[in-house]
């Protein structure tokens, strides 16, 4: 049985008139969840929204179809590639941070009244995410950031690309505001993990006319590139956002010292997590996978057909439960043998029904650099 019979998705790409094309990014992170080898997720689950189909109207109606197909069991996968960015109302202050669907103009000036017919707020992606049932989300916001409000009208940032000698970084607009902001607006405060491919400040990237410098090491990762070894099966999000969180920064700063004359830039991903668990996003390669053996495919227990013992990731999960106990067994690497035949004692107590039950802490297989 696949964990990932349940997972599901939403990808956005969009074009702008600016020459931003964000669709191969989107068709590419949609091709690896679908595919069979790799992540597969049931092509069903997946919704793939670039160009025209990626207005205002076609992202909330996807978000509609997402929270009706959804339950509390089903793991989310959010990402957007494409503009973003604040505007503030001269005569109230407020401050709107909105995503910028197919359709919103990237001409040198529109009217905020014209804005306002077809971005997207990020208030009501907010809402929409609220009424997700999963406990399971995670948002990837690949977003290169417009402009805000000028006087004499509201102005998103324009097209001034330059590659590196490399060709290893294009910069996709000449001003941002802040990829966190708008992170930051999206989270609901109740379970949702956000990771923005730059803090505030900081511009994205693009590595070739493809996919941006962000996505690339998204799709790497997804991929199980990152790995040295597997010892599971699954990739899972916490080793998703720690390879993007240690890879990209080098990488930018490498092109960037390679352009003549160097430029002083930074890319450093935002991560905000709010984790029920370290849900799956994806899987190893199939040929991979075909090595190991799924003892347990409902508890996630992964071990080698003639390996050493099983990592214990979950003890007990039970749907509808409202507590959990953890079992922090330290760092010593003996995950689920530290406390012996105790959570199997209180399992098996009736009056710890409605208890799911897990161990925290490393497994038997992860050395850190400094030492257990």
């Amino acid at each position: 049985m696949s964990l990932l019979k349940n997972a599901h998705a939403l990808i956005i790409g969009t074009e702008y008139d600016d020459d931003l094309n964000t669709i191969g990014d989107a068709e590419d992170i949609a091709s690896i969840l679908t595919d069979p080898s790799l992540a597969g997720y049931p092509p069903k689950n997946v919704i793939l929204l670039t160009g025209s189909k990626a207005d205002r109207k076609g992202i909330l109606n996807a978000f509609d179809a997402l929270i009706e197909k959804t339950d509390e069991s089903s793991s989310v996968f959010l990402y957007y590639s494409g503009h973003g960015g604040v505007y503030t109302y001269e005569e109230t202050g407020e401050r709107v941070f909105y995503f910028c669907p197919y359709g919103f103009g990237m001409e040198p000036q529109i009217t905020i009244e014209e804005a306002e017919k077809v971005w997207l707020k990020a208030d009501e992606v907010k809402q929409k995410i609220s009424e997700l049932k999963s406990k399971r989300l995670i948002f990837f916001l690949d977003c290169c950031h417009s402009t805000g409000m000028t006087f004499s009208g509201f102005t998103p940032g324009g097209n001034t690309s330059s590659k590196t000698k490399k060709g290893g970084a294009k910069r996709k607009t000449e001003k941002f505001t802040k990829a966190s902001g708008l992170a930051q607006k999206i989270d609901n405060e109740r379970g949702i993990s956000i990771v923005a491919s730059c803090k505030e400040d900081q511009e994205s990237y693009q590595i070739d006319d493809r996919n941006s410098v962000f996505t690339s090491f998204l799709l790497d990762a997804l991929k199980g590139k990152h790995r040295t070894d597997f010892k599971d099966p699954y990739i899972r999000i916490m080793e998703v956002s720690s390879y993007l969180f240690s890879a990209i920064p080098p990488y930018v700063k490498e092109a960037a010292e390679a352009c003549d004359p160097p430029l002083n830039i930074a890319q450093e991903p935002y991560v905000n997590f709010e984790l029920y668990d370290n849900f799956i996003l994806s899987q190893v390669p199939k040929a991979v996978r075909e090595e190991l053996v799924l003892s347990n495919p409902e508890s996630a227990t992964v071990e080698r057909a003639k390996g050493p013992k099983a990592v214990k990731t979950i003890f007990r999960e039970t749907p509808g439960a409202n507590n959990l106990l953890l079992f922090i067994h330290g760092f010593s690497g003996e995950a689920g043998d530290t406390f012996g035949k105790i959570p199997d004692f209180l399992m098996s107590d009736t009056s710890m029904d409605g208890w799911d039950m897990k161990p925290f802490g490393y497994s038997q297989f992860v050395t850190p650099e400094m030492g257990k």
